[in-house]
């Protein structure tokens, strides 16, 4: 019988230990949280208008990314748009429409996407971009430093780029401005990272 009891004792100081243990644990990482870059953007910062899924901003070399669908895939735009909020506290993609037919369109002077890539590696890449009439200027800042310049003589434009080496983070924000009266909207055709 003393044996029975020792051993009740011994399993449920046992429990209770691990169970202090996973406490613990759910304690410490609930302190010391490590998201990721999707859902630090879309949940916790709340910049992105559109759950970019998981590996959603990551760059892969190669991949075009294209602006013909509402929802978020690894190949599409909408993942990547960055938004701003409105006066009624509503976030809205600032300067973007979808538009039937052509998909993501720029309607402001200005607009933002989201991107993460390897720290401490640049890039090159090569944005394509359709006018609804010829003229005007685009400008490419990759986290807020100029990478370039084009102007648009024609309907269809590529504007190529390399971007400086990104931070620790990994974490590229590409803007696209718009200039010298340039008609809009502006259909995103293409942006392909190498």
């Amino acid at each position: 019988m003393e044996k029975k009891k020792i051993a009740t004792y011994v399993v449920c100081y046992g429990l209770a230990a691990a169970m202090l243990a996973f406490y613990l644990c759910t304690l410490y990482r609930g302190l010391h949280p490590h998201p990721s870059g999707e859902y630090r953007s879309y949940y916790l910062q709340q910049e992105l208008s559109v759950w970019p899924g998981k590996d959603g901003l990551d760059i892969v070399r190669g991949q075009a990314i294209r602006s013909d669908s509402e929802t978020a895939a690894p190949d599409q735009i909408a993942g990547h748009i960055l938004r701003e909020v409105d006066n009624h506290n509503k976030a809205v993609p600032n300067g973007w429409e979808y538009v039937q037919d052509k998909g993501y369109c720029i309607t402001g002077w200005s607009v933002r996407l989201l991107f993460e890539g390897q720290p401490d590696t640049s890039y090159q890449g090569a944005l394509t971009l359709e006018t609804p009439e010829p003229g005007g200027e685009v400008t490419l800042f990759v986290n807020g430093e100029q990478v370039a310049f084009a102007e648009v003589s024609g309907t269809e434009c590529t504007v190529e780029f390399e971007t400086a080496v990104l931070p620790k983070d990994g974490r590229m924000e590409l803007e696209i401005v718009l200039g010298g009266d340039m008609a809009t909207p502006v259909s995103v055709k293409e942006l392909i990272f190498t």
